[in-house]
């Protein structure tokens, strides 16, 4: 059975965390109009992990029971 909420995204909250630092906090919904995020500054050689954290509100009710979301997240450096 799918649900029937058609606000889905809005429910979903997202955290970006690189160590210490979060680089985005919002719902699915804002991160998907976020036209940049500036990610933690890299010097040459070096790598560095993020952490992704997704968790559903507790107000979604029955209504969001099923539902799927995906996002595509596109990687993008300069110098």
């Amino acid at each position: 059975m799918s649900g029937s909420a058609t606000d889905f995204c809005s429910k979903l909250q997202l955290q970006i965390v690189s160590g210490a630092t979060t680089v985005f906090s919002g719902t699915a919904d804002s991160f998907s109009s976020a036209s940049a995020i500036s990610l933690v500054p890299l010097n040459a050689g070096d790598s560095q992990s993020y952490t992704f954290t997704v968790t559903l509100n507790s107000t979604a009710d029955n209504t969001y029971q099923g539902l799927k979301a995906s996002q595509p997240i596109t990687w993008s450096a300069s110098s």
